[in-house]
């Protein structure tokens, strides 16, 4: 069964991945946004921290989908 949207990550509030974690989210999928994630806020790493999408795919707006109320409030920073 697909989810709608977000198939690894669902974040309504935003993501804070904390310093020198590590997360994986592999053959998530969604229906329509987002099969790896899907964010309406801020995505946010500490330093050392990775996030790996590997094999995400959604039926309409790719792995990847960010809904971003302004455009600074979703910027993708090392």
């Amino acid at each position: 069964m697909l989810v709608p949207r977000g198939g690894g990550l669902l974040a309504t509030a935003g993501y804070q991945q904390e310093a020198g974690s590590s997360v994986l989210f592999e053959h998530c999928s969604a229906d329509r946004d987002g099969g790896g994630a899907h964010l309406n806020q801020t995505f946010t790493q500490g330093p050392n921290s990775s996030a790996i999408f590997r094999s995400c795919m959604a039926g309409q707006d790719g792995a990847w989908a960010a809904a971003c109320p302004t455009a600074y409030s979703c910027q993708f920073e090392p």
